[in-house]
């Protein structure tokens, strides 16, 4: 089942957990990346091991909204995201 998550005011600026984006890597974090979310323009971040490039999109999925960033998995279609190293 998928629930709202708030993430501003407006009816438009809310997204649902299990929402699908694409998402460019922003900068490298402890853990993983800052990603944006071109589309909505809101910042992310996906928990990762594998060795990601700035400018690098990929398709993600809204797990939940923490610290006021969208926390993402990544869609493994097995063409455009990387194995973890």
């Amino acid at each position: 089942m998928r629930t709202r998550v708030a993430v501003g005011g407006g009816d438009d600026e809310r997204l649902r957990s299990g929402e699908k984006f694409v998402c460019r890597v922003v900068e490298p974090e402890q853990g993983g990346y800052i990603v944006k979310i071109p589309k909505t323009n809101l910042p992310g971040f996906i928990k990762t091991t594998a060795k990601l490039e700035v400018g690098f999109d990929f398709v993600a999925q809204v797990v939940c909204i923490h610290k006021k960033r969208v926390l993402l998995t990544p869609v493994f279609d097995g063409r455009s995201y990387p194995q973890s190293g």
